[in-house]
């Protein structure tokens, strides 16, 4: 297991990380998420010994590493550029740190192609430059060059952000399954919320170098504890006193809402002409339309209150700008949030 206990990092005057406290398990996908500048990349960095803590400590299977140099922790990165020597071939990169280590030129042989196995190297690219292959090819190599070594923690920093999106999609699923297949422990950086969804085991979502939540995805998504985190992941919608006000005369609502609190909902928790008595139903106008291929986003105009909603493309029923339709809400799927508790957030952990 991989524990940070209370770590502080300043830059000067800069307080980066505050009392950050984490524990990775073995074999875990654990992903780093939140804006630039939120101290997920200074956290990685200082698991990989880059960054030098101000206070606190970090522990793998109980050994302080804290200390230890950055050549003597064992743990695998792959930076968001890669870090590859362009001159040199993709066989002498993912070799060059054994060749430091002065290991013989039989185990690295042996090293390096099992390593370009792993990522599915084929023997005509290890004797090609690497400037010679293309974006996919290269973050391969990089992944390579970081698991010759054996290592039982494998950082990366953004390593798909300079890549296409079709081509995004399809390597996130290929680091996926080189992850189980390994069985080895990955701790991801990104910002991309769709990313660490889609990969991760579990997810921590920092703000301003504090961590505000961690969960597995269905958890922060679905059932977010702060309304920071709440809104950083995906699209919501927060609802008006008035429209709060609204669901708690109606049958449905039946006073259970705080108009006090923040009210949210998801934009896929809304519907478009369901009837039952679990809805609070109101009118509402077409305002704008967004076509995304395989759904729709609507604007919708309930009152004073721009409500968004999305409905899958599946060319039943579309609407047009300036149709009136009936907005579907289940009261048990709004979240609400204090915003004095929220602006003082300062918890780590599960």
């Amino acid at each position: 297991m991989l524990k940070i206990e209370k770590l502080n990092v300043h830059f000067g005057d800069f307080h980066a990380l505050k009392d950050v406290s984490l524990e990775i398990k073995d074999g875990e996908f654990f992903t780093l998420l939140g804006p630039s500048g939120c101290g997920k990349t200074t956290t990685l960095r200082s698991i990989t010994g880059f960054i030098k803590p101000s206070s606190g400590k970090i522990t793998i299977d109980g050994r302080d590493i804290t200390d230890i140099p950055v050549e003597k922790r064992n743990i695998g990165m792959v930076f968001q550029s890669y870090a590859l020597f362009p001159t040199m071939t993709v066989y002498q990169n993912i070799a060059f740190s054994l060749t430091v280590q002065k290991k013989n030129k039989v185990e690295i042989d042996k090293i390096v192609h099992e390593s370009a196995q792993k990522v599915d190297l084929t023997e005509e690219q290890l004797v090609k430059n690497v400037s010679e292959l293309s974006g996919g090819q290269q973050q391969r190599v990089a992944i390579a060059r970081a698991l010759a070594s054996n290592p039982p923690i494998l950082c990366l920093d953004e390593p798909l952000s300079n890549l296409d999106a079709k081509l995004r999609v399809q390597l996130r699923r290929e680091l996926k399954e080189l992850q189980k297949k390994l069985g080895i422990t990955m701790v991801y950086v990104t910002h991309d919320q769709e990313e660490a969804l889609t990969l991760s085991d579990t997810i921590c979502v920092f703000r301003k170098g504090y961590v505000d939540q961690v969960g597995a995805p269905n958890e922060i998504y679905n059932k977010s504890r702060t309304e920071y985190t709440n809104n950083f992941i995906g699209d919501v919608n927060r609802l008006s006193t008035e429209m709060v006000e609204a669901i708690n005369r109606s049958a449905a609502g039946n006073g259970r809402l705080d108009a006090g609190k923040n009210n949210y909902i998801r934009l896929e928790k809304v519907h478009i002409g369901r009837s039952g008595s679990q809805y609070f139903t109101a009118e509402a106008v077409v305002q704008s339309i967004e076509y995304y291929g395989m759904y729709i986003k609507y604007y919708l105009r309930v009152e004073n209150s721009i409500i968004k909603v999305i409905e899958k493309n599946d060319d039943v029923e579309v609407y047009h700008v300036g149709d009136i339709v009936t907005i579907c809400i289940r009261p048990q799927d709004i979240l609400a949030f204090t915003p004095e508790v929220e602006e003082n957030t300062k918890k780590n952990g599960r």
